[in-house]
Formats: structure tokens, C-alpha cells, sequence
């Protein structure tokens, strides 16, 4: 693979055309309507097409559609976004083995970043309930706009919007899945109570979730164990979800204040026995009583923000400002991995500001053209503690501060260009602790780092309708600090750590088609970067280390959808990725990455029958290749990945005075290991996925 830092100067070169966003579903349908996207997720407004990078929105309509069958986040995210990996399981918590073109992603809701960078937990992309997402944005690479890490992109959550039309109006939703192969014990009931209100100069949105699930059964009827990958299981849990938001508005200004807590609490009268990694039998759930010391496991986020915007605040210029606080607490289950037993708590911390300047540069500039500048502030506290008390991650604080601006420019009707820098100055603070498995005391200190990022990319109208793309960025994720402390071997101070932030250089380019029945897209990536985080086992011990060792990644990513009439549409995506890191400084990446940094290819399709308002049906297919990179191998994380084909159907009917939707998971009931479970290669820890299960759910609007 070519070096990417003296790729920049081809990047430019290649700034005729540009790295464009990439035509999801939901952004297809946008186009028969001729309407025009706004990406928020970039800082920027502007139309998709001209946008430097991929981009997959996830509109609340098509949000609904793919969650009818499986509500769980990451799986609709792996099974959407093509450079997404497959979800390990439904049935667990934890996005541990999910990257975006090989990367870590961040996370954020409205903007706030959720992901606990410093000791990342991995369950973030499960931080709230589906029910009160208005759209998901997508933005694939390398960022110079948002920092907090992110080398894979970035997942935005936007939550609900109150109703354009004045008023109040109320929605009640109620459901439930269950298992075909097994249906005691694995009822799952929810509900979902919304009012929504426009008064003129104040309009607000309020929501309530409650779920409750029972066991989960794989395609043998067999019960899977409820903690199925040693992280956070979702069985006999209890979901709460509580979201507010009121706006004031007048003129063209509006202030903005929303509230959401999630939580996630797991209370299970069965416990993980242990299963066959090489005789593939699966962990069993044995109904048994858990450890005393055990509390219960789970995840809680609670999310305040604070935003105004002003559309005229100076002369062609709007302003938004932003305030925000958040609370982690990811509570994982007992586990021998401890010395002497443990659980574990990440506990995160943050506050934090952004403002933004936004200029129209048509005053400027005879062709117009937009201007991005402003200032991130962020204060993050995080840690891990044991929950009796010993220290398994020290406390670390990180204060950061960073200036950005991004410009684009219309240089003709068709040819556009942009590009952005982006100045970070990280500063640490670490205590002094005594690391848990070797015993030796890591002196604490301060430390801190300073970064310049920057991108370009542009893109190229060949004839109507077809594009092409290309462009580069950087992004510089923070180490996980927390992680890296913990494996100390020896009495060390934290100046001997190589805790600086690691460059990731992105390329990417391709084609993009977007006419009146057919959206087509393929692009090819290349991200490397000088200092990656590969996990590993260190075998004396048992811990999870990270190698801080050179990484490169390359992928190619398609998709497609066609309007054959005006109710039957089909399409489908299509994704392959590899990497390798260094493992003898020699400047040469020559071992492949685990597959907790590498899925296997994937392919989906689907086809959608909608007439109007009483019938609606989509079908939908998800094949994962098989991945054996490491054959023989016996080491976390290096495991054989078999391929499997999974099938789902949902229809939705007008009903009464609301609507009926049934959709049925893994149609032909495919009996397979997960993809967490397959890599992991823990007799504890492998668990099958479901077998068919069947959702139903009725919503009425009043």
C-alpha cells in the first residue's frame, strides 16, 4: 500500500473531483423529490453532492423500516453503512469488534460526544433508544471538524424535532418481540409514549420508553447465555429512556434545551457456563445465582444540552453556540479475569462548548461560497475502577482546546473545492497508581500534546448527474490512555508511555451517479497511521495490552438503489476491507489486523413494495464472508470468521386508527456463531446468535 503522507500531494491533485457523499436509501428517495440534504453532522451546510467525504444519512422513516425487525443500533448500523462492520450480536451491549474502515468511530447525540476516548468501554453506539432519533449521519474518515477521536468517521444521533405545525399531538407505541424457536421466556415488551407541541415562540418534544426483555434462543431453541460476550449482555434487562427538548424562537434566532437519560440495568437468574471453541459447542446459560459481590451490570448515559443560533448575527454570517454536559457510568459484569474476582465500572465525566461561525462568501466572491470557523473546548474525566474499590484504570483528566475552519469554494457550475485545518492542544493529567495484575506503581503526572490537521477534496460534474471524487484528511485521535497505563509491567512514570495522539492520514475517491431513477456510488480508501492501538493478550498474564504499532487499512464500497416504479424500489451495498500493522520496526506492515479491527466482505440487498398509505413491505438480505487470517491461531481476536446469510421481511399495514408493522429476524432461521463470538475464541464467551424471531408493533398518532 502506498504511503499516505506523500499521497497529500496527489489528494490535491485529485481535488478536480472530490470525496463525495455516499447515496444511502434515504438520500435516493431525497432525490425524486428534488430536495436538497444538509449534512449537520459536517458543521458545514451544504448539499450532500458537494460534501468532501462519505456520508450514509439514516432518515427516521428508513430508521423505522430497519429497526422493525431488529432495533438494535449496531445492527442496523452494520447492516446500512457498507464500511460499518457486521454487529457481533443483538444480544450484547458491547460494540467491541465494530469499526468504520477499520477505525474506531466516535459517537455523538446532537453533536455531544458520547465515546469515552480515554478508557473506551465500547458501548457507545448503544448510548439511547432508537425511539427518539430523528436521523443517524454517517460521515466515513479522517475529521479535522469535530476531534474527539474518530479515525473510522462518525455516528451522530440527532434526536427528535417538535412538529412543524402548530399545536400539540401525541404518539403511542407498543410492542413486543419473540423468539420462534423458543417463545417462553423470551416475550420482549415496549412501549413508547410521545407529545409534541408548537405554540409559536416555544415548541417542545417529550418521550418516555420503557422495554423489558427476557432470554434470547438461537436456532435451535437453545438459550443464549445472557452476558454472551463477557461485556454487557441485553437479556433480562430493563430499558428506560426519558428525552425533553423546548425551543424558543423568534425571528431568526432560537434557543434550544434537551435532557435524555438512558438506562440499561441486567438482573438475570442465569449465568455463563462454559462451552467448546474447537468442538464448537456454545456457552450455555445455566440458571444459577451470581457471584455475591456482583451488582447489577448495565449502562447509563445522561445528556443536558444547550444551543443557540442566531441567522444573522453579523452580515452574511450565522452563529451557534453550544453547552453541553454528559454522565457515562458502563457497569460490566463480574468476571475471574480480576485477580481474586472483580467488576468493573467506566466511569466518564465531560463538559464542554462549541461555537461556530458560518459566512456566505457571496459578497466576497463572484461564484459565493461558505466559510467555517470556530472554537471546541472539552473537559473529560474518566476512569475504571473495580466496584470494591481497587484501581483498575486511574482516574485521568484530559482539557482540550482547538480552533478549526473549513471553507468550500464553486470554482465553476460544476467544479467545487474545499479544504480545512484544524489546531488541537491536548492536556493531560494522570494519577499515580498501582497497576492491578503485575503490581507496579505507575508515578502520574501531567503531560500534553499539540496537533495540525488539515483536508482537502473537491468534486467534478462529468455530465449531469455523475461525479467524480476524491479527497484526504487527517484526523488525531487521542490514545487510549487508560488502557495503555494499566498493562504497565514495572515501576514506570507516565513520560515513558507513548501516549501521543496517533495521525491518521484518509484517501479516498470514486464515482457517484445520481439521476432520476438510479443512485449509484463506488469508492476506494486508503487510511494509514504512524501509531495505531492494536489489542492484544499478553500471555503470562491474561490482560488486554494495546500495541501502538503502525497500521495501514485499504476497502472498496459500493452501493446501489433503482426506482423501478414509483412504489417498487431495490437495491443493495457491497464492502471489502483489509489492514496490516508493523510488528518488527521495520517500517513494513506485514501482519494482518485482528477481526476485532477487520470484518469479512458483505454484501445486502433489498427490495420495497409501498402502496401509499395502507400496505408497505420490504425484504432485506445480509451476507458476511468468512475471514481466516490467522489459521491455527488460538490468540484473542484472531479467530476464523464463517460466512452466513440472514434474510428479514417486515410488513406495515393501516390498522384501526393507527398502523400495524410485524416483522420477522433471520426469516430462515440461519443457526451461526456471532462474529464477536468467532474472533474472541473463548470457551465463556461463545454464544450463537438468534434464531427467527418475530416483532409487532402498533403506533397510533393523535
Amino acid at each position: 500500500m502506498k504511503n499516505l503522507r506523500s499521497s497529500a500531494a496527489l489528494a490535491a491533485v485529485l481535488s478536480i473531483w472530490s470525496a463525495n457523499a455516499g447515496a444511502s436509501e434515504a438520500e435516493a428517495a431525497a432525490v425524486y423529490d428534488d430536495e436538497i440534504i444538509v449534512v449537520g453532522t459536517t458543521r458545514l451546510p451544504e448539499a450532500i453532492e458537494v460534501f468532501p467525504g462519505t456520508v450514509r444519512i439514516i432518515g427516521r422513516e428508513e430508521l423505522e423500516n430497519l429497526s422493525a425487525v431488529n432495533a438494535d443500533l449496531g445492527s442496523v448500523l452494520g447492516n446500512y453503512v457498507p464500511g460499518f462492520s457486521p454487529s457481533g450480536s443483538q444480544t450484547s451491549g458491547s460494540n467491541l469488534d465494530q469499526t468504520l474502515r477499520g477505525r474506531i468511530p466516535s459517537v455523538f447525540i446532537d453533536g455531544v460526544p458520547v465515546t469515552t476516548t480515554l478508557r473506551n468501554g465500547r458501548v457507545d453506539i448503544r448510548s439511547l433508544h432508537p425511539s427518539v432519533i430523528d436521523r443517524i449521519e454517517i460521515v466515513s474518515g479522517s475529521s479535522t471538524l469535530y476531534g474527539n477521536g474518530g479515525a473510522g468517521g462518525i455516528v451522530n444521533y440527532i434526536t427528535e424535532r417538535s412538529q412543524p405545525e402548530e399545536g400539540v399531538s401525541f404518539t403511542s407505541q407498543v410492542g413486543t418481540r419473540v423468539s420462534l424457536t423458543n417463545a417462553g421466556d423470551s416475550l420482549n415488551p415496549y412501549g413508547t409514549q410521545t407529545a409534541r407541541g408548537d405554540f409559536g415562540l416555544v415548541d417542545f418534544v417529550a418521550s418516555a420508553t420503557l422495554e423489558k426483555t427476557q432470554s434470547y434462543f438461537d436456532a435451535n431453541g437453545e438459550r443464549i447465555a445472557p452476558n454472551p460476550n463477557g461485556q454487557l449482555g441485553l437479556a433480562d434487562s430493563l430499558f428506560q429512556n426519558y428525552f425533553g427538548k423546548i425551543g424558543f424562537e423568534e425571528g431568526g434566532q432560537r434557543l434550544e434545551f434537551s435532557a435524555l437519560y438512558y438506562d440499561q440495568s441486567q438482573d438475570s437468574d442465569f449465568i455463563s457456563g462454559v462451552g467448546d471453541v474447537a468442538l464448537r459447542q456454545p456457552t450455555p446459560a445455566i440458571r444459577g445465582e451470581n457471584d455475591p459481590a456482583e451488582i447489577e451490570s448495565g449502562s447509563q448515559y445522561t445528556v443536558f444540552n444547550a444551543v443557540y443560533t442566531n441567522t444573522d448575527l453579523l452580515p452574511a454570517t450565522a452563529l451557534r453556540a453550544q453547552g453541553y454536559w454528559l454522565q457515562v457510568d458502563n457497569t460490566f459484569s463480574y468476571s475471574t479475569f480480576f485477580p481474586g474476582g472483580g467488576q468493573s465500572v467506566v466511569k466518564s465525566d465531560k463538559y464542554g462548548a462549541r461555537l461556530d461561525f458560518d459566512t456566505d462568501l457571496q459578497r466576497l466572491l463572484p461564484a459565493g461560497g461558505r466559510l467555517l470557523y470556530g472554537f471546541d473546548y472539552l473537559n473529560d474525566s474518566s476512569e475504571q475502577p473495580l466496584v470494591d474499590g481497587r484501581t483498575f484504570v486511574p482516574e485521568v483528566s484530559q482539557k482540550n482546546y482547538a480552533f478549526f475552519a473549513q471553507t468550500e469554494l464553486p470554482l465553476t457550475d460544476r467544479f467545487t473545492v474545499s479544504g480545512g485545518v484544524r489546531y488541537e492542544d491536548f492536556n493531560f493529567s494522570v494519577e499515580t497508581f498501582d497497576a492491578l495484575f503485575s503490581g507496579a506503581t505507575v508515578t502520574g503526572g501531567e503531560f500534553g500534546f499539540s496537533e495540525l490537521t488539515y483536508n482537502v477534496g473537491g468534486s467534478y460534474e462529468l455530465i449531469d448527474g455523475l461525479r467524480a471524487f476524491a479527497g484526504f484528511s487527517q484526523g488525531a485521535p487521542v490514545a487510549e490512555i487508560g488502557r495503555v497505563l494499566r498493562s504497565a509491567t514495572e515501576d514506570i512514570d507516565i513520560s515513558a508511555f507513548n501516549l501521543a495522539p496517533s495521525i491518521t492520514d484518509s484517501l479516498e475517491f470514486g464515482l457517484r451517479y445520481a439521476g432520476e431513477r438510479l443512485q449509484a456510488e463506488v469508492v476506494y480508501y486508503e487510511n494509514e497511521s504512524t501509531l495505531g492501538s492494536t489489542t492484544t493478550q499478553n500471555p503470562d498474564t491474561g490482560e488486554f495490552i494495546v500495541v501502538r504499532s503502525p497500521q495501514e487499512v485499504q476497502g472498496v464500497e459500493a452501493i446501489v438503489a433503482y426506482q423501478f416504479t414509483p412504489e417498487l424500489r431495490a437495491g443493495g451495498s457491497f464492502a471489502w476491507i483489509e489492514g496490516e500493522r508493523d510488528t518488527d520496526d521495520d517500517s513494513e506492515t506485514d501482519t494482518p489486523l485482528s477481526g476485532q479491527t477487520i470484518p469479512p466482505e458483505k454484501f445486502t440487498a433489498f427490495a420495497e413494495y409501498d402502496w401509499g398509505d395502507k400496505w408497505f413491505v420490504r425484504g432485506q438480505v445480509s451476507y458476511v464472508g468468512g475471514r481466516n487470517a490467522f489459521p491455527r491461531s488460538t490468540r484473542f481476536g484472531e479467530g476464523e470468521v464463517n460466512s452466513r446469510i440472514i434474510a428479514d421481511l417486515f410488513v406495515r399495514r393501516a390498522l384501526g386508527p393507527g398502523t400495524m408493522q410485524v416483522g420477522v429476524h433471520n426469516l430462515f432461521n440461519a443457526d451461526y456463531f456471532t462474529h464477536t463470538s468467532e474472533i474472541m475464541q473463548l470457551a465463556n464467551r461463545f454464544s450463537k446468535a438468534p434464531g427467527a424471531t418475530l416483532s409487532i408493533e402498533y403506533t397510533v398518532e393523535y
